[in-house]
């Protein structure tokens, strides 16, 4: 914003001198300033005098310290004076008013002006503007401030610091405007409706270069909800009603009545939600609107075909069948089949809501998963029931209890085990709610269990710790770090599955790396996985042009058995450019493997939220 307005105050001047010229005013008419036309910009084939090849116009002088919007609104009032054929000594008057009317709104009530003609077709303006006028006092309340009402009131003072309208600030008639639409939209967003503005009074007296401001509301009665109903995918209703949040009889909240809409959207069941008051059966002897909820439902089935690429996975593409609602009680199911160069998947989920589909349900769940990869081959059934609850506080719960069947080859060791795993995962995410989030944060952490004692094959416990952050430092740019660490209890790494061992390196996680290639190896140097997985990141985006950032990174990290000195800790650094899509940023990075002898140089793409 600087430097815009630097860039206008030094176009400014030369913006005006063409606007105010006789040849933007004439259309080739003489004038007396100019009996020959020669101001118009008339000129022969031959040439002519000096005179007439200058280009005539205005030039402003500012003598104290410029204001910028005073500045931009004088050189728009003078650019309209370009509609003028005509211009003379006579109309100096006209010049001189102009600039008062510009100067006024912001607080310049008593300029001196002069203008001057220092040769044939010129204009020389200088402006003084002198003292600016300042708030000597500020009255604001409510015609009777009854506790509701000084709400209002505590609000519109508020506001007023807010736009600076305080004893000793600058009177600007711009933010006075823009304070008093602030004010009615309040009382009609808290169901003021016949509120309104009774006294807006600003004295300036221009000799003291003071005003004084007196602002009265009168908020009138407090309008509450009146009958709401729902209109649209009837066998929906039972299942929602619990969360629409407003009741009949409760004060008007158009916050509030944003909230449901939000709400009831997200519950994944509606093409479209619309919560309105109906002004129109309003009643003004109860002081009650009524509200309707128009729901459109989204088709019974959907389906989704998704194609794509990482250098992770190579080409991989998914099918997905979903019914959005499958019950009067709003149980939903969700299905996909997945298919990669490393990975194979099909899975399906129920969903069953116990107090409300959004933050309490129950889920449960089966997947197949074959996966080929490095020295890794398994095949995994797995079927669990989760309780999912958000209903006290920020943090999402997952109570779990898994059942999983895997064959597995993992370098030398293969075997089959059954597990049946209790646990839990606790988990936040706070974001801006862009796909391109300026600030945003990721956190979980999870844990789980396998005893023999549960008729599982092995002993174990796995502890898992991921978090991710997002800043802006400035403006456009991002500073994103991300952490990760892992540890299995318990059994020798040998009898915990392949599904659950640690693996490090690729696009999430240590770049310049190839996909899950860090990791212990055994004798004849085959990859075993880990009990231990420790990964940090940290990157620089900036931005270099509209949509695009040129990033710089630093991933460290390593997958071991065990820490000590000769614990290989892998460290990759590179550059990368981020194009800011609809969809969320795409990600082109070239990561190098500088913590190794013969260093590796690798290309990674991927598509998504950096959180």
């Amino acid at each position: 914003m600087k430097k815009l307005s630097s860039l206008l105050r030094f176009a400014a001047p030369w913006a005006i001198l063409a606007a105010l010229s006789p040849a933007a005013w004439g259309d080739g008419e003489a004038s007396p300033e100019d009996p020959a036309g020669a101001g118009s910009g008339a000129s022969s084939e031959a040439g002519g005098s000096a005179d007439e090849q200058e280009k005539p116009g205005i030039e402003i002088g500012v003598a104290d310290a410029p204001d910028d919007e005073a500045e931009e609104n004088v050189s728009a009032y003078l650019s309209a004076l370009s509609a003028r054929k005509s211009f003379s000594e006579e109309r100096d008057d006209l010049v001189r008013e102009v600039c008062e009317k510009a100067l006024v709104p912001y607080g310049w009530y008593s300029p001196e002006i002069e203008v001057r003609h220092p040769e044939k077709g010129r204009i020389e303006v200088r402006i003084d503007r002198g003292e600016r006028t300042l708030y000597r006092e500020v009255r604001i309340g409510t015609a009777a401030e009854l506790p509701e009402q000084g709400r209002i009131a505590a609000f519109a003072r508020d506001k007023a610091a807010e736009y600076g309208i305080e004893k000793g600030k600058p009177l600007i008639h711009p933010q006075y405007e823009a304070f008093k639409a602030d004010i009615t939209s309040k009382l009609i967003s808290d169901g003021y409706f016949t509120g309104k503005i009774t006294n807006s009074t600003v004295i300036v007296s221009r000799d003291e270069a003071k005003a004084d401001l007196s602002f009265t509301i009168e908020p009138g009665t407090r309008f509450a909800y009146g009958k709401i109903t729902m209109e649209g995918f009837e066998e929906s209703h039972d299942a929602v009603k619990g969360l629409v949040s407003v009741k009949e009889g409760d004060l008007f909240s158009a916050l509030d009545l944003a909230s449901v809409n939000q709400t009831l959207y997200e519950t994944g069941y509606y093409k479209s939600v619309v919560v309105r008051p109906d002004m129109r059966e309003m009643d003004s002897g109860n002081s009650t609107v009524p509200v309707r909820i128009g729901l459109k439902a989204k088709p019974r089935n959907l389906t989704e075909w998704s194609l794509g690429y990482s250098t992770d996975e190579g080409p991989r593409g998914s099918v997905s069948w979903n019914r959005p609602f499958a019950g009067s009680r709003g149980q939903s199911w969700k299905s996909a089949l997945s298919v990669s160069g490393v990975t194979q998947a099909a899975n399906f989920s129920y969903y069953i809501p116990r107090e409300n589909p959004i933050d309490d349900y129950y889920r449960l769940s089966a997947e197949y998963r074959h996966k080929d990869l490095n020295d890794t081959e398994f095949q995994n059934l797995t079927v669990g029931a989760h309780y999912f609850t958000k209903t006290h506080g920020r943090w999402q719960r997952d109570y779990f209890i898994e059942s999983s069947f895997e064959d597995y080859d993992q370098s030398d060791d293969s075997d089959d085990v059954f597990l049946l795993m209790p646990g839990a995962e606790i988990s936040r995410l706070t974001t801006d709610g862009t796909t391109d989030p300026a600030s945003g944060e990721r956190i979980r952490l999870s844990a789980r269990f396998s005893s023999k004692t549960l008729l599982s094959s092995e002993d174990f416990v796995i502890l898992d710790a991921f978090y991710r952050r997002i800043w802006s430092p400035t403006d456009g740019s991002r500073l994103v770090i991300r952490a990760e660490q892992g540890a299995i209890l318990g059994s020798s790494i040998g009898d915990v599955p392949s599904s659950l061992r640690f693996f490090a390196g690729g696009d999430q996680s240590v770049r310049g790396f190839g996909y899950e290639k860090i990791s212990p190896k055994n004798d004849d140097g085959d990859l075993t996985g880990a009990r231990y997985l420790s990964v940090g990141s940290v990157e620089l985006q900036v931005p270099v042009m509209n949509k695009v950032r040129m990033a710089v990174f630093t991933d460290v990290g390593t997958a071991t058995n065990d820490y000590g000195d000769d614990t290989d800790i892998k460290v990759g650094t590179g550059l990368g450019v981020r194009y800011i899509s609809p969809v969320g940023p795409i990600r082109a990075d070239i990561g190098v493997g500088v913590s190794e002898t013969h260093i590796p140089i690798r290309l990674h793409f991927g598509l998504g939220l950096d959180l």
